[in-house]
């Protein structure tokens, strides 16, 4: 079930953006995975560390499928090695550069969700999901971060423009598969590239 509802919360995103153009552009990516290894560790939350957050997991999960779909050349390297390792290392001593060796990985994709809401004063009888942190990739080879990008999901979109209606009979793991969703896709097209489907004239 899980499963489904990620690859519908990703379907929802891709057939929303591609039902409603008459013009593409091409945007190139904004940096450039082809032909590498790629490790995705689960990310942290406030007060789980990685691999013990549900949210972090799954959001992983979202993540490897949404690149798996739009990065070509990009080889995904299993992180087993890493889930035993990292309990007990702080932040500030991960050493990502020693887990993406062991695991046979060239780059490694981690990061941290700082916020998760699903309500906002300004949209009564609503619920209106946030979700924000960041996420960076560390080069194995030289042990640095090479990319870092914070973000800042909402679903509704734009609860005001009535065009995307949740209710509170709707539930919050809806809305939290949503952003999930949408999270991947961001990423998936920040780091592959994508194309940029234009509104009808």
């Amino acid at each position: 079930m899980k499963r489904f509802l990620v690859v519908t919360a990703l379907a929802i995103v891709v057939s929303v953006a591609a039902g409603c153009s008459n013009t593409q552009r091409v945007i190139e990516p904004e940096f450039q995975l082809d032909k590498e290894r790629l490790m995705v560790v689960p990310f942290r939350t406030e007060r789980l560390w990685h691999y013990e957050s549900p949210e972090g997991n799954a959001l992983a999960r979202i993540i490897r499928l949404a690149l798996q779909r739009a990065c070509d050349g990009l080889l995904l390297v299993a992180d087993e090695p890493v889930a035993d390792a990292i309990h007990g290392v702080l932040e500030e001593q991960v050493p990502w550069q020693r887990f993406g060796r062991r695991a046979g990985a060239s780059l490694v994709l981690t990061g941290k969700i700082d916020r998760t809401t699903f309500t906002d004063p300004k949209t009564p009888g609503m619920l209106q999901g946030r979700l924000v942190g960041d996420y960076q990739i560390h080069d194995v080879a030289s042990g640095r971060v090479v990319f870092r990008r914070e973000f800042r999901i909402r679903v509704p979109e734009n609860p005001e423009s009535g065009r995307i209606y949740i209710s509170f009979e709707q539930s919050e793991e809806d809305i939290l598969r949503a952003m999930q969703g949408k999270l991947g896709v961001q990423i998936s097209n920040t780091l592959c590239g994508f194309v940029d489907v234009g509104r009808p004239q």
